[in-house]
């Protein structure tokens, strides 16, 4: 099962950027993403609108990563 965590490390991986330069197009420190890599936090709806951007990602192929359970 795909967590939002899952999906984000994904599409980095896909993009074939490392944290700290995914950190640094989208303008956050690299801790940020490896705590939403690693689900301990999550980012809000704009800023999974520039991290989608940044991965050059549809942000509903994105959130299609996801499994979500009832």
């Amino acid at each position: 099962m795909a967590t939002l965590g899952e999906a984000l490390k994904k599409a980095r991986c896909m993009a074939g950027l490392t944290r700290f330069e995914a950190a640094s197009k989208i303008g956050v420190a690299p801790r940020s993403i490896a705590r939403w890599e690693n689900n301990e936090r999550e980012p809000g709806f704009k800023m999974l609108c520039v991290i989608a951007k940044c991965y050059a990602i549809k942000l509903s192929s994105l959130i299609e990563m996801i499994d979500y359970v009832d």
